[in-house]
């Protein structure tokens, strides 16, 4: 239905709608505003969607649900009635820019995702998340599915996770069929272009074609330009902007609303919906490393936060890879348009490097123009999966190899917007995003010593696991600048319950830590967790550089010594075993440090 376009009052604006069957809340309205004015940034600010314009045009237009028509009148300026959303259906095949059933409601989407499975079962797997999580399900009842694509999709490998998401905004449905022409092609490639191969058998890669299933179907079925999800606000409101939903900055600057019928409705607290609570459960099992989050339309990458700031180091790192972004898609750039957005989300707390991409120029392309846009990403999708990790690795319990869930502080890197860096997972994987240059990460958790390590970045990947000694039992700490000419010495903690013992360190070169093949002590069941090579047996040939005596207090240490030329560029692993003459009582738990 498009009505005649004339000025109206709030009253006369909704007789204009009345005439729409009422399950259609969405309308469009015209207000005399010009575009880029004070006056409809304040909009913007109040939480008002403002609506991509052909050039020239003179004012601005909004869609929002029925039910937000009187905020939006309050303000006093002119309205004109331009048009009532109809079922996305109703506009399959009708007018001069006709759409075609080759776009994907939810029940396709999840159908296509098992047909991939089935074609491609080595390389694809279709998940519930919503089972996989423990998640809630969406206020209709409906589960939220994703695709795995990695070279063994029914295993939880020990491998970086990446995500590709799209639609948290019901009416961009550009962005499922984008996610599956993505999904389709990693699957045949495999095999078959070396690149990507290498790259699906070094990643678990998972695309989420919809977060927001309710409201698709709802756009599908009702309401082709709704937006949010489908949470009853009562009253007949309905619905909360699940990009706004997120825990970081949530409902701080921006373009939001506390209002329920507003189109960028936060919700009645952070983290509020299901559709949210899923992908915070995945994201905090999985760690993300990189996350794209697809969305329509401005052909934008967004990066960063729209308030607060980000660390000179990592800052630089964020805006080198969004211009890899913007050249791979010919895309321009700004700031994200409110807090609470998924993507800032993934960066603050997971740490994953993450953008927004605003795809296209419409929400409602044809079918042809959808793919070419898609041609046109996919380069950046690609980009964004070959792009290396600077640092990444394991933290993992010293004693045990167990994985550790450690805080992760960089010095003279200082996060002041409450991020978090740090390890997870099942795996105990960390990965850091930092510009080239040297950093000092020490390494954190609850009942164990931290340490410290001193690690040079770029270019490629540096892999670095991190090895964290219980607190309460003997261990060692490298006290010294390990270089070449420059003194160290080991110290022996918690020892209290050895007085008087004497510890003796020993080296190697080759490798240590719980998997390690172990050095036997002799006489006793006693294993160094190292691998005995030449470095072990210079260090148990010479064990008056590196023995010591364990004091009262429980705290010994090894005479200083200066390390040889020798040693540059040695990774070394070291433990020690405590005795009492001959007799051999206890190990510590290996130790790594890497010599410059």
């Amino acid at each position: 239905m498009l009505h005649p376009l004339r000025v109206l009052a709030a009253a006369a604006l909704a007789a204009a709608f009345a005439a729409a069957p009422l399950a259609a809340q969405s309308v469009k309205v015209r207000v005399d505003v010009a575009p880029g004015s004070p006056q409809a940034r304040r909009l913007e600010l109040a939480g008002f969607v403002l609506e991509d314009l052909p050039p020239g045009a003179d004012r601005i237009e909004i869609i929002l649900p029925r039910t937000d028509l009187p905020r939006l009148a309050a303000y006093g300026w002119p309205l004109e009635a331009v048009a009532v959303s109809r079922p996305l259906r109703e506009v399959i095949g009708s007018g001069p820019r006709a759409l075609d059933g080759r776009f994907y409601d939810w029940g396709e989407l999840n159908q296509r995702m098992l047909d991939l499975e089935n074609q491609y079962p080595t390389v694809a797997r279709r998940i519930d998340l919503t089972a996989l999580t423990g998640s809630p399900a969406t206020h209709q009842g409906r589960h939220i599915y994703a695709l795995k694509i990695s070279d063994a999709p029914a295993a939880d490998e020990d491998e970086p996770n990446v995500l590709y998401v799209g639609n948290h905004h019901a009416r961009e449905i550009g962005t499922p069929a984008h996610m599956v022409a993505w999904m389709e092609y990693l699957c045949s490639s495999y095999g078959v272009d070396p690149g990507l191969t290498a790259l699906i058998d070094s990643y678990e890669i998972w695309v989420v074609p919809t977060m927001n299933p309710d409201g698709l179907e709802h756009v599908w079925n009702v309401d082709q330009w709704w937006r949010k999800n489908r949470r009853d606000n009562g009253g007949g409101v309905f619905g909360v902007d699940l990009n706004r939903n997120y825990p970081f900055k949530w409902a701080q600057c921006g373009s939001y609303s506390h209002s329920p019928s507003s189109e960028t409705y936060v919700g009645p607290y952070a983290g509020s919906e299901p559709e949210t609570q899923t992908m915070l459960a995945l994201a905090r099992s999985r760690r993300f490393v990189k996350v794209i989050d697809i969305h329509q339309s401005g052909r934008e990458v967004l990066y960063s936060y729209p308030c607060g700031s980000l660390p000179a180091a990592a800052f630089d790192e964020v805006v080198r890879m969004r211009n890899v972004l913007m050249a791979a898609a010919n895309y321009s750039t700004r700031l994200p348009s409110a807090s609470g957005e998924h993507f800032e989300w993934e960066y603050a707390e997971i740490g994953a490097l993450s953008y927004l991409l605003e795809t296209d120029t419409t929400f409602f392309p044809t079918w042809n123009q959808s793919q070419a846009e898609y041609q046109r990403c996919q380069p950046a999708y690609r980009a964004m999966l070959e792009e290396p990790l600077p640092l990444t690795g394991h933290v993992l319990d010293a004693a045990t190899g167990a994985p550790l869930a450690a805080d992760i502080s960089i010095a003279g890197v200082n996060w002041s917007e409450g991020e978090l860096r740090r390890s997870g997972g099942a795996f105990g994987r960390y990965a850091v995003w930092l510009r080239d240059g040297s950093y000092d990460l020490t390494f954190t958790a609850a009942g164990y010593a931290s340490v410290t390590h001193t690690i040079q970045l770029g270019p490629g990947t540096v892999e670095k696991d991190v090895l964290l000694s219980p607190l309460g039992a003997p261990r060692l700490e490298l006290t010294g600048t390990p270089q070449v000419g420059q003194g160290v010495r080991f110290y022996l903690r918690d020892g209290a319950a050895y007085p008087g013992r004497q510890f003796h360190v020993v080296l190697s070169a080759s490798g240590g830590g719980p998997g390690a093949p172990g050095i036997p002590v002799p006489g006793t069941a006693l294993v160094l967790d190292l691998v005995n090579d030449w470095l072990s047996q210079w260090s148990l040939g010479n064990q008056g550089l590196l023995s010591g005596t364990v004091g009262s207090s429980g705290l010994g240490f090894t005479p200083l010594l200066t390390i040889p030329p020798a040693g540059a560029g040695l990774s070394v692993w070291a433990a020690a075993v405590l005795s009492q003459g001959s007799a051999h009582e206890a190990v510590t738990p290996a130790i790594q440090f890497d010599i410059r």
